[in-house]
């Protein structure tokens, strides 16, 4: 089965006039000069640690995904972007803790909380994240794609690298993913949904909604966070706000995404409306009751901590929204904690609009002290089954040497937005990491 869609565009969720180009080389630097600020916000943290309550920890990791500039891989940057946030979130806790004093009211909490996600923001690489997400589905399909830094200027040096494109799009709020040839055609594989052009044009709010849904899940298994980011949980929304903030805009993805729906007979009758209705109740999730009770507990009352919601060891369950070539899903994902040391998570993710389609999921987390291990399994059945697989063990103080390892299945709905390529049922992925904990 082919298509001959091409193209895919991003909204912004921010208007602002088409950004300045920007050199591969300046790219690099300012991407590695974001990475060395972070790195020593981190480290002041750390240095204030013992005069301070115990913050939850997190990682700065370099993984070997992170030089390839092979779009296929979708998943190692995903990391990427949340230890960045994580970074601007302990930077704020470490200016609140060391002023605790200055920050004695809600407004001056609320202007803190503000400014530390207006700093996410300018940061850009949920963006980046969102049009790599095209660009790795094209390449995973057969085509070649390019990064550009905003809809009307074209870079005439556009990158092939996800650390680069981050780079390039600090402080800038449009971008969109091209193909080299544009008379080349997506190949996807002979055993996915009928609605084809949904796999490139709903790869990036996807890969968005990932965002949130990874946050979440680590969040469940580390058992707490901070209050400072909003926009990973946010991002469970990225349907709704591309409805909502783009609908005019041309080569608008979520306009695409209905009438191929509607042309393939996967929906006859949907629209891009309908898509936002769907994807607006993933407010129903605890994790967003969670978040909203644990900023309102910061602003009001000044607490720092946050903690998922569980009930008697159980994962008040958390949805998110996919586009797929069968549709748009609704995933539900639990879990149950048997201690700290030990959880299990479990998934259903099901078409909602379109085809007769779900698939299930099972994991489980063990955290043996010097190290830890994850393994997780998802599909229809044996034969369409993904595995994700990871383990980490300390090799010096605070120091964790990782490993991770994927199949992904390209006729499933898990493995059709990560494979690395849809001529094959099955694909493997290998990552090596190396991470500071703080």
């Amino acid at each position: 089965m082919q298509v001959t869609q091409t193209t895919s565009q991003h909204a912004p969720k921010v208007s602002r006039a088409s950004p300045a180009k920007a050199k591969p080389l300046v790219a690099a630097h300012r991407c590695f000069a974001m990475a060395v600020a972070i790195a020593a916000s981190n480290w002041c943290a750390a240095q204030e640690a013992a005069n301070t309550p115990a913050a939850p920890r997190d990682t700065i990791t370099l993984q070997s995904g992170y030089f390839s500039v092979d779009y296929g891989n979708n998943v190692d940057y995903a990391q990427f972007v949340l230890e960045q946030s994580r970074g601007t979130e302990r930077l704020a806790r470490w200016v609140y803790e060391k002023n605790r004093d200055k920050f004695d009211s809600p407004t001056a909490r609320t202007a803190l909380f503000l400014s530390a996600n207006a700093v996410n923001l300018l940061g850009n690489s949920f963006l980046a994240y969102h049009e790599w997400g095209h660009a790795s589905r094209m390449e995973a399909g057969g085509q070649k794609a390019q990064f550009f830094t905003s809809f009307d200027a074209i870079d005439p040096t556009p990158s092939r690298s996800f650390l680069g494109y981050a780079g390039n799009m600090l402080f800038k709020f449009t971008g969109s993913t091209n193909v080299v040839d544009p008379k080349s055609t997506f190949k996807a594989n002979n055993e996915s949904g009928k609605a084809l052009d949904a796999i490139v044009n709903g790869a990036g709010v996807n890969n968005e909604i990932f965002l949130a849904e990874s946050n979440d899940e680590q969040y469940f298994l580390k058992g707490n966070g901070g209050v400072f980011g909003i926009f990973n949980s946010e991002n469970r929304f990225a349907i709704a706000q591309y409805v909502t903030w783009g609908p005019d805009l041309p080569g608008n993805d979520m306009n695409n995404i209905a009438r191929v729906y509607r042309q393939s007979g996967v929906d006859r009758n949907i629209q891009p409306d309908d898509l936002r209705k769907v994807n607006l109740l993933s407010a129903f999730s605890g994790a967003v009751v969670s978040d909203v009770l644990a900023r309102r507990d910061f602003i009001v009352d000044g607490k720092i901590d946050a903690q998922p919601w569980l009930i008697k060891g159980f994962l008040v369950p958390n949805q998110y929204n996919y586009l797929s070539s069968r549709g748009i899903t609704r995933k539900w994902v639990s879990g149950y904690a048997f201690n700290e040391s030990l959880k299990i998570v479990g998934s259903y993710e099901s078409v909602v609009r379109g085809d007769d389609y779900s698939e299930f999921g099972l994991g489980a987390y063990k955290d043996f002290g010097a190290w830890d291990a994850y393994a997780k399994v998802t599909g229809k059945d044996f034969d369409t089954l993904n595995l994700e697989a990871a383990a980490s063990t300390f090799v010096a103080k605070d120091w964790k040497l990782g490993l991770k390892a994927y199949v992904w299945d390209s006729r499933s709905l898990l493995g059709e937005r990560n494979t690395l390529d849809f001529s094959k049922n099955k694909t493997q992925q290998l990552s090596v990491a190396l991470s500071y904990v703080y």
